[in-house]
């Protein structure tokens, strides 16, 4: 009798665990005809623009309390600090090699605990800390033993990183992800890599965010949002996109093997090229690439869904030449417009007074306008 029981509850154990691994929150994203996903232009801000202090691209917006702080990772690697209240734009350090200067800034992280605004700079491996209350004042500078592209700070003093290594040698490498203390030491190495290749495309793009307290995080071609919880990684959502397909690890590895450059095949390929997640209080809104430039929409309250095409979308905004959401500010998604000549050019289709009264006062030149928007 007693070993029954514990076949039993062995097998009470098993069918519970396999319950609990097919219990993961799986979120379908249709083109359903019949939803309507009104938007709302909440904000429209004009990037204000001086001598030294020309955007030429965004790759990451936060917030403060007064003031926006910009990431450009690409064109002219800096970070650039917008005053609200006096309309104003600086930029946050000097480009250099020296004490309190950045080289290339590729990602940035408000630390909420600490007050503190904390720049990676990949050109000098480190991280660099700033005062917000104190009119970003530098405060000191710390060197990271393992590469990264974007971090995340946890509870508990944790710190979590995308692990950017790719010597399939060295053990490290098998990561996608390191969270160490604060001194950045080492203490849980996980999620093993099953694609190793030292190409990228889209290395810069923000994949860890903070969505109500909680640290989230997505990888490429995996459409999977992890969460850190209870001292673990955890799937929180796998999404499906209704007539796309992301491309499998067996495909990845077969294009990419012995390190040869597989983004030109997949680039090709009827698989989704790259995406990025976004997400407010009732929205997800997922850009992604296959051939074209799409947007695909859910209602976490009404599970209601829509695929749009770029063209599609700008025109339900009414916006032309709007470029995908670059990041979540007050509950708002954020797009941008970059070519003030070419919206110029089509003044006639803007209906939002605001923005129009803002591209017949820009110039050609000017710096680029952020537009804040919710769905509805």
């Amino acid at each position: 009798m007693k070993y029954i029981f514990l076949i039993i509850s062995l097998f009470i154990l098993i069918s519970c665990t396999n319950n609990e691994d097919s219990s993961k929150s799986i979120i379908k994203i249709s083109h359903n005809e019949n939803s309507n996903f009104d938007i709302k232009i909440d904000r429209i801000l004009k990037i204000p623009i001086n001598d030294s202090c020309f955007i030429g691209d965004i790759t990451q917006i936060l917030k403060t309390k007064n003031n926006i702080i910009l990431v450009d990772a690409n064109k002219m690697p800096s970070v650039y600090i917008i005053d609200l209240d006096q309309n104003s734009i600086r930029e946050l350090s000097v480009k250099g090699s020296g004490p309190k200067e950045y080289i290339h800034p590729v990602f940035a992280v408000i630390d909420s605990s600490e007050k503190t605004l904390n720049v990676l700079d990949i050109g000098k491996n480190s991280i660099l800390k700033y005062n917000i209350n104190d009119d970003f004042l530098f405060i000191d500078e710390k060197k990271i033993p393992f590469n990264t592209n974007q971090f995340h700070y946890l509870n508990d003093n944790k710190i979590i990183w995308n692990n950017t290594d790719y010597d399939k040698g060295m053990e490290l490498s098998k990561f996608k992800v390191i969270i160490t203390d604060s001194l950045y030491s080492i203490k849980i190495k996980d999620l093993k890599k099953e694609f190793h290749n030292g190409y990228s495309f889209d290395s810069f793009k923000r994949k860890f965010y903070n969505h109500n307290n909680q640290t989230c995080f997505y990888f490429p071609f995996i459409p999977t949002l992890y969460t850190f919880n209870n001292n673990s990684i955890n799937e929180k959502y796998q999404f499906m996109i209704e007539g796309f397909e992301f491309p499998s690890s067996n495909f990845l590895k077969r294009i990419g093997s012995d390190n040869q450059n597989y983004i030109p095949v997949l680039f090709e390929s009827p698989y989704i090229f790259t995406f990025e997640i976004f997400e407010n209080e009732t929205h997800f809104l997922i850009s992604f690439f296959k051939q074209n430039n799409y947007y695909a929409i859910y209602n976490k309250q009404t599970k209601e869904s829509k695929i749009f095409t770029s063209s599609e979308f700008q025109r339900i905004i009414n916006i032309p030449f709007l470029s995908p959401p670059i990041s979540v500010i007050d509950n708002n998604f954020v797009s941008i417009i970059y070519d003030i000549n070419d919206i110029k050019e089509n003044i006639d289709t803007i209906v939002n007074n605001e923005l129009n009264k803002i591209i017949i006062n820009s110039r050609v030149d000017d710096n680029p306008i952020l537009i804040f928007y919710t769905f509805e």
